[in-house]
């Protein structure tokens, strides 16, 4: 199989892309999420699904948020078929198969036939290999069996010398094996052949049962049919012996029901007479309670009146009591408030004697404050501040004007001025200066003018670089004066004497403040100011104050207070009892005068009854009433004897239910004639005599049907047979397989990993179990992932390179080698590139720098 050319459009991330691979080498690259491995999963739903499915899977593939079908087409060999194949899904759902080259050149089918044709041709093909030849980004690194694959055994088998010829010189098992694949599957499933026939015995079988189903239906209808006429047959009798039933009941029943209309006016007689019966006793009832009302009242009226002259005279002792408390509560009281002012003039007159004291000590306190405050007002306006970091300046200023000033005066040229003869005067810059014998030296530090009056003059000029130093002398003795005239001292000294007064100043401040802070003791002059005029007002509102015993007026007022307190506790009890014996006797009164009206109004309602009807015309009434009830009753007892006579309910309810029955077996009757009907109008319709036939036919289908399964399955089953003892006997050869695929894989790994210890171990099902090197044997499964990766490689190009060009397929590598190092990455590179019988390589990769060896690759960039 090799793959030509892949197109896919709106297929998953790809809107639109096509690829035309190389015979050798071909590398596809492109950033990650290019659409690389979409391209490989595009060929397989190529292959895989049916353009008309609609599963989840082909769904997934649709372009999120675009309403496309997705489209794929491969040009591709299959066999000795070069075709092209073109699928889309879900939208203008297309399958296309075209024979390029080949047997069936210029052939074509579409649709489902296409999809058929293909999955045949796909399936003939070494599925196995094209499987394992593949290693995918995101797959787990595993070593695939290799065993199953036919081409690969075909190698293996001209490796291994194992050829068996039959008399044509074609190997038996090759032979056997294309028998067994007419009715098999290369994975030895049922195949086509098998199915087909298989499905049209199902197919027959399925006729059969529908067949008999319907003849089993059409049975069914006769039958119910029948059981329909049977029916209507059996309600027919059952109607008539009801009519017969009914015709003797009817006489009975006129007799009945003229006994119960007579029952019927009888009751409501009795229900009449009921009731004057009713309304008389309720009448005497009435009158008897109206007596027992009138006597109730009138013995509850004289019950209160007594319990109320009781309470009067209980009440008036009360009375006099609470009076006399009141009076003596009262003297109580006057006595307690004399000697209660008495005692808050002696606490007046003593606060007032403290009060005075303490305005005393808050004045002799401020005092001392505004004394504080003065002083320290005083040595606050004598501050003047001086920045300490001014005096520093000034001082580094005069020390380096002294430095400069000694530096130009060494520096500076001189003039010696000498009188040789007496005393002379000169003019030294115009000032006199009178010369002896000793010398008068000048330095030049700036022009100096000499002149003898009235004889000469002459100017002495300094050197130009004890001018530079004087112009900067200068600028340093201007700063000096103009930071002394900021400070106001005339002279460095007396700006370090005016600071040293400051902080002396400032110290004295402080002790002043913390002095006067301590003298308040944490309150503000003006809190005190506030209390001493608070106090001052207060003692001069005291002018009515006297002096007194304290104690001896607390002990009095406290007994007196006592005194108030029990006397009043006492009277405030008894207003207590006297308030509740005055509410129990209003009580009284008011039941009194309730309970009057009462026996007033019971005494008038029965006068009032008396004289509309007596007593003895009540009793009179009841009597009448009673003896008319009583004759009622009995007329309405001899009726119903004569409705029992006749058959009474139980008559009529029979005749009823008989009636309700015949009407219900009419209705049923009726029912049963129009469903016949129906039923025999649909069984008129049906074709009774095909049916028969249709399942005869069908029966002889799957007969012949079930024979020619039969003798297929013989067929697969002997040649299945034999082809698996020609299989045990080639697997007894197959450990001989094992020795060539070692050969291969263990040449190519010692030539990629530069060491001559390299080898495998490989079972018999052709799978890498181990891998050797330097003497050290380490399960495929505990390699890191580099190593497996590199492995897995070589096994795919090992494979490759075994097989015949004729079952050769394209060796597939997804975004490999990414766990190599540089160094095994070149190696594994170079075996690529140097095993040129491994015929077609694609390598997908999202960095073409780790291929930059291959340089005979076809390179296309996504």
């Amino acid at each position: 199989m090799r793959l030509e050319s892949l197109t896919a459009r709106n297929f998953r991330g790809i809107d639109s892309q096509e690829v035309t691979f190389g015979d050798g080498i071909t590398i596809v690259s492109g950033f990650n999420e290019a659409g690389k491995t979409s391209l490989i999963e595009a060929f397989d739903h190529l292959i895989e699904h049916k353009a008309t499915s609609n599963n989840g899977k082909v769904r997934s593939v649709q372009p999120v948020g675009k309403d496309v079908g997705p489209e794929v087409e491969a040009v591709f060999t299959v066999g000795p078929h070069k075709v092209r194949y073109f699928k889309r899904w879900l939208k203008s759902k297309t399958t296309e198969l075209t024979f390029l080259e080949g047997p069936r050149r210029g052939q074509s089918e579409t649709g489902d036939a296409a999809h058929n044709v293909l999955t045949d041709l796909w399936e003939g093909m070494d599925t196995t290999l094209w499987k394992a030849s593949r290693l995918m980004q995101a797959t787990a690194l595993e070593v695939s069996p290799l065993s199953s694959s036919s081409s690969l055994q075909k190698a293996l088998s001209v490796q291994a010398g194992e050829v068996i010829d039959d008399t044509s010189s074609t190997p038996v098992l090759t032979r056997v094996s294309e028998i067994v694949d007419e009715f098999y599957t290369k994975g030895r499933a049922e195949g086509k052949l098998l199915k087909d026939a298989r499905k049209r015995v199902q197919e027959a079988q399925n006729d059969v049962t529908d067949s008999t189903s319907a003849l089993e239906a059409l049975e069914a209808d006769i039958a119910a049919l029948t059981a329909l006429e049977e029916e209507i047959n059996q309600r027919t009798g059952d109607l008539k012996l009801e009519h017969e039933r009914l015709a003797p009941l009817e006489e009975q029943v006129t007799v009945a029901h003229a006994a119960k209309a007579t029952i019927k006016e009888s009751e409501k007689t009795v229900a009449s007479a009921q009731k004057d019966v009713d309304s008389a006793q309720a009448a005497l009832d009435a009158r008897s309670l109206l007596i027992a009302s009138a006597k109730e009242a009138e013995d509850e009226l004289a019950a209160l009146k007594e319990k109320r002259n009781s309470a009067r005279e209980d009440a008036a002792p009360l009375e006099k009591e609470i009076s006399d408390l009141a009076a003596r509560a009262k003297e109580e009281r006057e006595k307690h408030k004399v000697v209660s002012d008495l005692l808050a003039q002696a606490n007046r007159f003593d606060r007032s004697k403290r009060a005075r004291e303490d305005i005393k000590a808050m004045e002799a306190l401020l005092t001392k404050y505004e004394a504080l405050t003065s002083e320290i007002a005083q040595v606050t306006a004598g501050l003047s501040p001086i920045d300490p970091k001014t005096v520093e300046k000034v001082t580094d200023l005069e020390r380096e004007i002294e430095i400069a000033e000694t530096v130009a005066k060494a520096g500076a040229a001189q003039i010696s001025m000498v009188a040789l003869a007496g005393d002379r005067h000169v003019l030294l810059d115009g000032e006199d200066i009178s010369l002896g014998e000793s010398p008068h030296n000048i330095p030049v530090l700036t022009d100096v003018t000499v002149e003898v009056p009235g004889e000469l003059r002459f100017t002495v000029s300094p050197h130009a670089t004890s001018a530079e130093a004087l112009s900067r002398l200068e600028a340093q003795r201007d700063e000096l004066k103009y930071l002394l005239a900021d400070n106001g001292a005339e002279s460095v000294k007396a700006l370090r004497s005016a600071r040293v007064f400051f902080e002396e100043q400032e110290r004295k401040l402080a002790a002043l403040k913390e002095s006067r802070t301590d003298l308040l003791d944490g309150k503000s002059a003006d809190d005190i100011r506030d209390d001493l005029a608070t106090q001052k007002t207060w003692v001069a509102e005291q002018g009515d104050a006297k002096e007194g015993d304290i104690d001896a007026l607390t002990a009095q007022e406290k007994e007196l207070s006592g005194q108030v307190s029990d006397t009043e506790a006492v009277l405030s009890a008894k207003k207590a009892e006297a308030e509740t014996a005055r509410n129990q006797l209003a009580t009284l009164e008011g039941r009194v005068e309730n309970q009057r009206g009462t026996h007033s109004r019971a005494v008038t309602a029965l006068a009032e009854a008396r004289e509309r009807n007596s007593d003895e015309e009540l009793d009179k009434t009841l009597a009448s009433a009673s003896k008319a009830l009583d004759q009622h009753i009995a007329e309405l007892n001899a009726a119903k004897e004569k409705l029992e006579e006749s058959g009474g309910d139980a008559l009529l309810e029979d005749h009823e239910s008989t009636l309700k029955h015949i009407a219900g077996l009419e209705q049923r009757l009726d029912e049963v004639r129009r469903q016949y009907g129906q039923d025999k109008a649909v069984l008129d319709s049906k074709n009774t005599v095909g049916i028969q036939q249709k399942l005869d036919a069908s029966t002889s289908e799957m007969q012949r049907a079930e024979q020619e399964l039969e003798s297929l399955l013989s067929r697969a089953e002997s040649a299945k047979l034999l082809e698996e003892v020609l299989i045990r006997h080639q697997q007894a050869a197959h450990r001989k397989y094992i020795a060539p695929f070692r050969h291969a894989l263990e040449e190519l790994g010692r030539a990629t990993y530069q060491n001559p210890t390299f080898g495998v171990d490989i079972d018999e099902e052709l799978a890498v179990t181990h891998r050797i090197m330097d003497g050290v044997l380490i399960p495929f499964d505990q390699l890191s992932t580099g190593a497996k990766e590199q492995l897995s490689i070589l096994i795919k190009l090992a494979t490759a390179q075994l097989v015949s060009d004729e079952d050769a397929v394209p060796v597939m590598f997804d975004d490999t080698l990414g766990y190599s190092d540089r160094r095994r990455l070149h190696r594994v590179v170079s075996a690529i590139e140097n095993n040129t019988s491994a015929g077609q390589v694609i390598i997908f990769t999202a960095n073409d720098d780790r291929f930059a060896g291959l340089t005979n690759a076809t390179h296309i960039r996504l």
